[in-house]
């Protein structure tokens, strides 16, 4: 027979366990979102890029994430849009030093063309489909509103951020 103690310990341990198993599987919903934002970030550069494309119409673009260099898989995505897209290291920084930035620019090392820097900053996420990013441009930044679409990532709104 079992004591009164012993149902006592009995909902007392089903409710530690209960919080153990709630623990573990946040852990693993974060480590997952992790691992999905992780291999979105380039989707949602290429979406930027694209969208700088359109509207600046550059020969050759110089891209990094968060100042790092993005990887050769990245830079391929671009190989179809007529416009080299370049890692910093590939080129030579330019500063104008009687001016406020808007002027700044790379050289490209192979070509000899000058090309324009886009720094994509880190992601700020708003659940799995939308989220927001900055992006440094010479001279001032802006940020992104995207949004996860059955044809990728769209870019849904852009503010002016900082002159700089």
């Amino acid at each position: 027979m079992k004591t009164k103690e012993q149902h006592q310990i009995r909902p007392v341990f089903r409710v530690l366990l209960f919080f153990i198993l709630l623990f573990v599987i946040g852990k693993v919903g974060l480590l997952l979102f992790g691992v999905y934002a992780h291999t979105q970030r380039d989707n949602i550069g290429e979406a930027i890029v694209r969208h700088h494309l359109k509207s600046a119409s550059p020969s050759i673009i110089f891209v990094s994430f968060s100042r790092l260099e993005p990887s050769n898989g990245f830079l391929q995505r671009f190989e179809d849009s007529g416009v080299l897209v370049r890692k910093p290291s590939q080129g030579i920084f330019h500063r104008n030093p009687n001016d406020d930035g808007w002027s700044d620019y790379y050289i490209d090392n192979s070509t000899g063309q000058k090309g324009q820097r886009l720094d994509i900053g880190d992601i700020s996420w708003a659940g799995p489909f939308k989220a927001r990013v900055e992006v440094w441009y010479p001279g001032h930044s802006k940020e992104f509103a995207i949004a996860r679409t059955l044809r990728g990532w769209i870019i849904t709104h852009t503010e002016r951020g900082i002159i700089h």
